[in-house]
């Protein structure tokens, strides 16, 4: 990525060919993972097709854009390894069990980004819906009506992994010290729901509530996208402020509740025939 960026930057026809005999000799075609810290080879198609319909360094804009489409048509036709949730989140196991969030707004900034250069008309639209879905997803459309960047929203997380944030010198007390954090991280986009959709808010679970740059630079790249293409406003503007549990949720803690209850219950109801057992055996002795 390195000699495609510096080619790209100096009009270098010797980089770019380096950077594609690096392609080809380490054999980073025909991969389906995630687009994030660890990888960038699922961009560097996107980027080549980029370069090669911009400028005069050559490459085969076809083979380019082929594997492009076949990366995204994994992503869009759930072919995996990625997936998307019952809530419609796109989850790639291993790497989004640590920040679900990343993995989908990167996969939403490269279809976006490529969508100009789409094969057909067909692929153009439907890479643009699957990646709006996750930004919509990210805004608040999902299971918890939660919009996951801090402060742009009341049902926004209040409790991101930050000490700045938070304020608390006590790091054994991570979730209570203080009851409320400190400062509004405003525009931190934090890890993410699981893969069942679930977010609890709370500040010692760094995979859901970890804020860091990588986690934001997806959304600013899509909201200048957005802003220089489109007029709709995003989703979390017409969230209505409530609860954040879904009906399902609701339903699911009601259940455990329950069950918790009969236990209980169970365990004195035996508890008081041991114990009048034990004193009838007694008076008979």
């Amino acid at each position: 990525m390195a000699a495609l960026q510096l080619a790209w930057a100096t009009n270098s026809t010797s980089l770019f060919q380096e950077a594609e005999n690096y392609y080809n000799k380490f054999k980073l075609g025909g991969q389906n993972g995630a687009f994030n810290w660890d990888s960038k080879t699922p961009g560097l198609a996107v980027l080549f097709a980029q370069i090669i319909s911009s400028s005069d360094l050559g490459g085969n804009l076809a083979s380019w854009k082929a594997e492009a489409e076949r990366y995204f048509d994994h992503i869009i036709n759930n072919q995996g390894p990625a997936y998307t949730t019952k809530g419609g989140l796109l989850f790639y196991p291993g790497d989004s069990d640590d920040a679900s969030i990343n993995p989908a707004l990167n996969a939403a900034m490269l279809l976006t980004r490529y969508s100009p250069l789409a094969t057909s008309e067909e692929k153009r639209v439907a890479y643009l819906k699957f990646a709006q879905s996750q930004i919509d997803y990210v805004l608040g459309n999902n299971p918890m009506h939660v919009p996951y960047v801090v402060g742009s929203h009341p049902n926004s997380p209040a409790n991101p992994h930050s000490a700045m944030a938070s304020g608390g010198d006590d790091i054994n007390n991570i979730n209570t010290s203080p009851p409320t954090e400190a400062y509004v991280l405003y525009g931190a986009v934090i890890g993410g729901p699981d893969n069942r959709d679930r977010y609890f808010d709370i500040r010692s679970d760094w995979p859901e509530t970890e804020v860091a740059l990588d986690y934001n630079a997806p959304m600013l790249t899509l909201a200048a996208m957005h802003a220089l293409n489109d007029t709709d406003d995003p989703f979390f503007t017409s969230l209505e402020v409530g609860p954040t549990l879904s009906k399902g949720a609701k339903i699911a803690i009601g259940i455990i509740v329950t069950v918790v209850g009969i236990l209980i219950i169970a365990l004195i109801v035996w508890y008081i025939r041991t114990l009048k057992g034990g004193n009838c055996s007694e008076q008979a002795t």
